[in-house]
């Protein structure tokens, strides 16, 4: 059951081993699910349309805390718990403020290393272009996310090495396959116009993830994975971390004009008034 009329919800915090603070959770109903119709719930596809009943705190955690979920149930006496730690900031190794995909027979590497407690790592490149219309003048910023293959690091205490290797082809392909030629506006590169956005999860995240994904062979039924103790469910971490506002090199910007692969886009070069008076 998700619905009770008395739940206590409390995090516990412990710092090598020593309780340090204890967070109470707060109900809240006022967070709608995906595509929620107020006008009329029922026509909702996705959801039912019951109340969606949360537990939240605002409170800022600590990455070098242990944190202890207790869940208790007045009218039953029953206790739920679980636990996880979070996942520290990682280093990531971006050798220059400049990024070139101008190559087409050497991708960009970027390199990273593993830190504790985290088990996932994904990766979406975020590119950033603007559309100036030939008639009305008018400019219309936009971006396009580039998703990249997930890594995953061989154990969950840190320190290992990943290489994830950007191939300079798909890049234009992938700009290619996201845009359709447009005769009426030129498309300028933003200046500072790549954003590396890392989305990183724990390790009992990763297995459930690999355990809810679909089956590919005869036997569909897959076991249930849980970690919490007298419930089922996940209780794990997740760390999300963005660096902005690289630019692409001038090779990389003229590639993207008049490249075999994207010149019908109407991109233009570095040379451009455009680019250069953004």
């Amino acid at each position: 059951s998700l619905f009770y009329d008395s739940v206590n919800v409390v995090l516990e915090e412990y710092i090598n081993s020593n309780l340090t603070d204890t967070i109470i959770l707060s109900k809240i109903t006022t967070i709608l699910k995906d595509s929620f119709n107020t006008l009329n719930p029922q026509q909702n596809a996705i959801f039912s349309y019951d109340q969606n009943i949360l537990y939240k705190t605002n409170q800022i955690l600590k990455p070098n805390a242990l944190y202890k979920l207790n869940i208790t149930i007045p009218s039953s006496g029953k206790t739920i718990t679980s636990s996880t730690a979070l996942i520290n900031d990682f280093k990531i190794s971006i050798p220059q403020m400049q990024i070139g995909f101008s190559n087409y027979d050497s991708p960009y590497e970027l390199t990273w290393t593993t830190v504790a407690n985290a088990k996932l790592y994904e990766l979406t490149l975020r590119f950033h272009y603007f559309e100036r219309n030939k008639l009305s003048g008018d400019t219309t910023h936009f971006y396009l996310d580039w998703v990249q293959p997930s890594k995953i690091s061989q154990g969950s205490l840190g320190g290992e090495e990943i290489v994830l290797a950007i191939s300079s082809v798909s890049f234009f392909n992938f700009l290619a396959s996201r845009l359709s030629t447009n005769n009426d506006v030129i498309r300028v590169v933003n200046e500072k116009g790549l954003d590396f956005r890392f989305f990183v999860g724990g390790d009992d995240l990763y297995t459930y993830i690999e355990v809810n994904k679909p089956s590919n062979g005869l036997i569909q039924e897959k076991p249930a994975f849980t970690n919490i103790e007298n419930g089922i469910g996940l209780f794990s971490s997740r760390f999300n971390i963005e660096k902005l506002g690289y630019r692409l090199s001038d090779k990389t910007v003229d590639s993207i004009a008049s490249g075999i692969y994207s010149k019908h886009l109407n991109f233009v070069d570095h040379n451009s008034s455009f680019y250069a008076n953004q």
